[in-house]
């Protein structure tokens, strides 16, 4: 009675389950419509211009040719004079080489001329030289310039002149150098709120800045339009705009600084090129200073939505390093972390080096790449960015899609927009506050070997990025802030969608053209990989396991390549936790599938899903819900909870050679629990459910112990199931509901389904039945046509019957018959016999039906020149004599043996038969000689070949020779 009941589909549960799957499954579809197209959410990086201070005025002079701007008096002291350790006086001005003489020294490199020991507190510039080429060292001197608005020290014109222990204050400029070559500054104290510029140089090349305290300037250390220099183991700190800028400067060595607190960015290029970048340690950079800070940037909020663009002030800002635009530089072990914009930042920056640097705890980005290419990011940490940014979008008027766009990028570790040919590898992208490495229209990148784990939002974003290769990296536990985020007025399924992209380990939309290979993709909270509106995708060999929702989601996404990726234990989070109170068993049922799956499409087109491994899903193992004319070909897709595979609305679709065992012994829903779901359940545990789909194409696949049964149709017509095996099932092997239509089941294989009792039912129309072999059947060929004496009937309405059952296992039953070649001793050497024949007698219970000549192989090479078919158990084929003679001498001369009258040799046949459904394997020994005549002399070889014949009773000493032989060889 319950077999008839569910066969009948008349009752109140198929209505009853009927109308609660379309209810759901019309809400999902509507929620896949309404997806807001992501790739309208744009970024835009604002930042102030940026002005070196002009110091043209300093060096004006009047019609007289005295300087307007008055640098000071002489200090009064002539040469020969003995200078004390500290000394009050004039300024100090030297316009010339002579001017040096009243100071110590001979203005060689070993004796320069020495300025030491004053203490000058006056106006104007306190040390002026100009125009020398001696060497000059000034030091030990403490200079206070009253907040002027001159240098306390200025350089033009002059070379080899090093400054050293020097305290200076309290001026425009501190040291101020034009024009000045082999200039060294060193040890000295600049700071005590400069309106200025710590050190500024300009146009001065082989220059040296180290030891250097700078601090609490208007700005660090300005370095312009200048080469071949060093800035070493500097403390620039405190300063109220900027730390250290190089600005069309080249060929300089910042080694071992400490960039920290000041009110923009820390560390600037601009136009720089050609320089190295290590072990300086950067932070706590672009928290504003004083009111010169905020008039910069009043005309620009630092984080503002204009439409649908995003706009961060990071650049002159905030940034720890900027680059904008430079080429050419190493940047290498350096700690650039707590900064309040983003960590790194290169503007139309190519050819940079990016390696073994911590880029951490910054307030937006890590790491921002714009409009910069063929860059290298090498084993980098990238870790805990992008808190302030999250904090500042939460607090903002911004809808939930362009708070997962905008907040994955602002927060991201990585973000690159537009960036193309950079090679992304071995960094750890770990614990961002958004996404841990973001794309937007990026393309022909390298991202391998990298780390993504623990980030808020997704490990890897892509949006508008085409072409890139993605390889080897590992993401794994992302997306838990996103799932924190406000969702009111989601529906159900609109929340599933949300999960799976915000939270997955990587997201596409809409991304083309891109290579995924070799990634480890687990324990995400949302999927493990997403591709929404993206097309012309490889996903290949990746790990995909034990993420929270589905394993691969393909949302709108066409023509792309899913092959041999291993894809377990997706799912569980989402069918635990399906986030809707009042749901009933099988809307949770429903909801589960859609989140649940190892491998999930909707809608799509002309994919391909080939070789895949897709084991232990928490619910589906495959669901294709509106998915057309694509390929599910040669995947192991075994022990999920619910189906192994389900279609819904998906039709032209290719189902081949997979293997689809052990599925639905854990349905979500506890048959028990509520009317009709009984039946649910059944579903839920098959092997494949089809509902309604049309015209797809399920051939030669391995349905083995699924829960219930192997292939349920509902409302599906024009089905071809042909050459699939369907075994052990605790249901029946298939079921086929009133609405399943035109249907056709051709040469399987139904075994030991239902307690081997009726292996099959169908209630449908116009399904038809055609040289099945169903293990409950009399068997019984008397005429050995090969299809059983009586037909079979199934269970079911539509009391169908399969009038031509074969009786025969179909799809490719392997036999070993008894194979005789005749004549059995061959002489290789003579060619009067024209043909070798070699019979294939068939065991009981095998018939000989049909053969094709090409698919007949004699030791694997040698095609046969006629067949025919015996009694209708036995094959004979003829072999060309000259042909089979050569083939063995060459086999013997390969293995340099000799042919003796002792010599044997095993010919093997194979070959598929019965319409490609028997394969044949068996091999006879014969004997060997040679002509008198034959001029050769090949030595003795035996070749052995395939399995183990079967040899006749005449020839069991052979027989048993050639079981040891062929026992050896195994």
């Amino acid at each position: 009675q319950f077999y008839n009941g569910i066969s009948s589909f008349d009752s109140s549960e198929r209505t009853f389950l009927a109308s609660s799957s379309a209810s759901y499954i019309t809400e999902w579809k509507n929620a896949v419509s309404r997806l807001p197209d992501l790739a309208k959410y744009d970024f835009d990086l604002i930042r102030p211009d940026f002005s070196f201070p002009d110091v043209k005025s300093l060096f004006e002079r009047d019609v007289d040719g005295n300087f307007v701007n008055q640098f000071g008096t002489h200090s009064g002291y002539l040469s020969g004079d003995s200078l004390s350790d500290e000394r009050d006086g004039g300024n100090i001005v030297i316009n010339g080489n002579d001017d040096l003489l009243s100071f110590p020294g001979s203005g060689n490199e070993t004796d320069p001329f020495v300025i030491e020991g004053f203490v000058l507190t006056t106006n104007g510039t306190q040390i002026s030289i100009q125009n020398t080429d001696k060497f000059i060292s000034v030091r030990d001197n403490t200079l206070n310039g009253l907040n002027g608005s001159n240098p306390n020290i200025l350089l033009s014109n002059s070379t080899h002149v090093t400054i050293d222990n020097n305290g200076i204050s309290s001026n425009l400029f501190g040291v101020l150098a034009t024009n000045s070559d082999d200039l060294t500054l060193s040890n000295n104290n600049i700071s005590s709120s400069n309106s200025g510029t710590g050190i500024f140089i300009i146009n001065s090349d082989s220059f040296e800045i180290s030891n250097n305290f700078v601090f609490s300037n208007e700005r660090g250390i300005l370095v312009n339009d200048s080469d071949t220099g060093s800035i070493v183991e500097n403390i620039v700190s405190g300063n109220n705009l900027f730390g250290i800028v190089l600005d069309n400067t080249h060929h300089v060595f910042i080694l071992d600084n400490v960039i920290s607190g000041n009110g923009g960015d820390g560390l600037v290029f601009i136009n720089s090129n050609d320089s190295i970048i290590k072990d300086n340690e950067i932070f706590g950079n672009g928290f504003g200073g004083p009111s010169l800070l905020d008039q910069r940037l009043n005309s620009l909020q630092t984080l503002s939505v204009i439409g649908n663009t995003l706009r961060i002030n990071a650049g002159f800002a905030s940034s720890g390093f900027w680059m904008d635009p430079s080429s050419n530089n190493t940047v290498i072990d350096n700690d650039i972390h707590s900064n309040a914009g983003v960590g790194m930042v290169l503007q139309s920056s190519d050819d940079i080096i990016i390696e073994g640097n911590n880029l951490t705890i910054n307030g937006y980005s890590g790491l921002f790449f714009e409009n910069s290419s063929n860059n290298f990011v090498l084993e980098n940490n990238i870790n805990g960015n992008g808190d302030t940014a999250s904090s500042a979008l939460s607090t903002m008027s911004l809808d939930l899609y362009q708070l997962i766009t905008f907040a994955g990028f602002a927060s991201s570790g990585f973000f690159m927009d537009p960036s193309t040919n950079n090679t992304v590898s071995g960094n750890d992208l770990s614990d961002n506050s958004g996404d841990g490495l973001a794309l937007e229209f990026s393309s022909n990148n390298t991202i391998t070997g990298n780390t993504a784990d623990s980030n808020g939002f997704t490990g890897v974003f892509f949006m508008n990025s085409d072409d890139n290769d993605i390889i080897g990296n590992e993401f794994s536990s992302n997306g838990a802030t996103a799932l924190q985020l406000e969702t009111a007025g989601l529906s159900l399924f609109e929340l599933r969608l949300f999960a799976g992209f915000a939270s997955s380990g990587f997201f596409m939309d809409p991304s083309f053209g891109n290579h995924v290979a070799d990634n480890v993709i687990r324990n995400n909270f949302g999927n493990g990989l997403t591709l929404l509106s993206s097309d012309k995708t490889e996903i290949l060999n990746n790990t995909v396991s034990s993420n929270a929702v589905d394993g691969i989601s393909l949302i709108n996404s066409s023509f792309n390549d899913v092959s041999a990726n291993r894809i377990g234990r997706n799912g569980i989070g989402a069918a635990a936790n399906p986030g809707a109170p009042g749901l009933s068993l099988d809307s949770m049922r429903l909801y589960a599938g859609f989140a649940s799956s190892g491998f999930f499409m909707d809608p799509s087109e002309d994919n391909t899903f080939v070789g895949n491994n897709v084991t232990d899903n928490d619910d589906l193992g495959v669901f294709l819900l509106q998915t057309n004319t694509s390929i599910i070909a040669n995947n192991t897709i075994d022990t999920s909870g619910g189906n192994g595979i389900k279609f819904i609305d998906s039709s032209f679709n290719n189902v081949t050679g997979n293997s689809i065992s052990g599925n639905g012994f854990n349905p979500f829903v506890p048959p028990e629990e509520e009317e009709g779901l009984s039946l649910m359940a059944g579903f839920a545990s098959s092997g494949f459910f089809m509902d309604p789909s049309d015209d797809n194409l399920i051939v030669g696949n391995n349905f083995t112990g699924n829960g219930d049964y192997g292939f349920v149709s509902q409302a599906s017509t024009n089905t071809n199931f042909e050459g699939n095996r369907v075994l052990n099932h605790t249901l029946y092997g298939f079921i086929l509901d009133g609405l399943t239509k035109n249907s056709s089941f051709k040469g399987n294989n139904f075994e030991n389904n239902n307690n081997n009792g009726i292996q099959a039912s169908d209630s449908g129309s116009g399904n038809k039945f055609e040289k099945n072999f169903w293990s409950d059947h009399d068997n019984t060929d008397a005429d050995f046509d090969g299809e059983a004496d009586t037909p079979y009937k199934l269970d079911g309405l539509a009391k169908s019957i399969d009038d031509k059952a074969s009786n025969i296992r179909n799809g490719l039953n392997f036999h070993e018959p008894l194979v005789h070649v005749g004549p059995q001793n061959i002489n290789v050497g003579d060619l009067d016999e024209d043909r070798i024949k070699v019979w294939a007698n068939l065991s009981d219970g095998f018939r000989a039906l049909a053969f094709d000549l090409t698919k007949v192989k004699l030791n694997g090479s040698l095609t046969p020149t006629r067949g025919f078919l015996y009694d209708k158990q036995s094959f004979l084929f003829l072999f060309n004599r000259q042909l089979v003679s050569q083939m063995i001498i060459d086999l013997f001369e390969e293995r340099e043996e000799e042919i003796t009258s002792k010599s044997r040799v095993v010919l093997e046949l194979t070959g598929r038969v019965n319409d490609d459904l028997l394969d044949l394997r068996g091999s006879d020994e014969i004997k060997l000689s040679r002509s008198q005549n034959e001029k050769t002399n090949p030595r003795q070889f035996i070749l052995i070949i395939g399995g183990i014949g079967i040899i006749p009773t005449a020839f069991r000493r052979r027989k048993n020779k050639q079981k040891k032989l062929l026992s050896h060889d195994l």
